[in-house]
């Protein structure tokens, strides 16, 4: 992605909350840029509300490894 084609960029504080409707065909990267952390999303159909996504932010609960 080019720095040209960022369409929104905003830093949020550890623990603090976020949302945004994202347009169709629009790219969310979430980037950690002090490194350790991690992020617990979900992600909602804004036309159907009941139409949803949840990525757990734990890495457990993602049956992923932590490094040892």
């Amino acid at each position: 992605m080019s720095e040209s084609s960022i369409l929104w960029e905003e830093a949020v504080q550890p623990g603090a909350s976020w949302s945004h409707v994202l347009k169709r065909g629009t790219a969310l990267r979430i980037t950690d840029v002090e490194g350790g952390a991690n992020a617990g999303a979900i992600f909602y159909n804004f036309e159907c509300p009941t139409e949803r996504y949840n990525m757990p932010g734990h890495p457990q609960a993602q049956h992923i490894g932590a490094p040892d």
